[in-house]
């Protein structure tokens, strides 16, 4: 995937898919989600952070190459009523983790690491978490 202008190039994996997510969570997805770097207040939430950005590879010129870089998703759902319906948690996470796997998998080719819901002290709360994979080429602006 070419990476467009204007990103930080070490960083640049993360950056355009919390914007991609940001903007599919906005247009896509009935409980319109809040997108954040670290939790807020535990309601609908989507939590990005880069977990892990190391060095894979370096060239001859001893100039870095490749970097895998990890991306994990916390997702938190509360039971949500939408027009006098009401849907379960758990239902609200299928919808966000839908459209979050539809922009890291389908579209961007990310390597799905771990899936699992996470323990939470909140039992109104249902948490969520996804770790992707994918190696970028730090000095052209590409991931894969």
């Amino acid at each position: 995937m070419k990476f467009s202008e204007g990103y930080d190039m070490k960083h640049f994996a993360y950056d355009l898919i919390k914007k991609k997510i940001t903007e599919k969570m906005a247009n896509e997805c009935m409980f319109k989600p809040t997108v954040l770097s670290y939790p807020k207040t535990f309601q609908n939430e989507v939590i990005i952070t880069e977990k892990d950005n190391t060095l894979h590879k370096r060239d001859s010129f001893n100039i870095i190459r490749e970097s895998k870089v990890f991306i994990q998703f916390d997702i938190y759902t509360k039971d949500t009523e939408i027009e006098g319906q009401m849907y379960s948690r758990y239902s609200v996470y299928r919808d966000i983790e839908e459209i979050v796997d539809k922009v890291c998998t389908d579209r961007y080719n990310l390597r799905v690491i771990t899936s699992k819901p996470t323990p939470n002290l909140d039992r109104d709360v249902y948490k969520h978490t996804i770790i992707y994979e994918c190696t970028q080429i730090d000095t052209k602006g590409y991931f894969f």
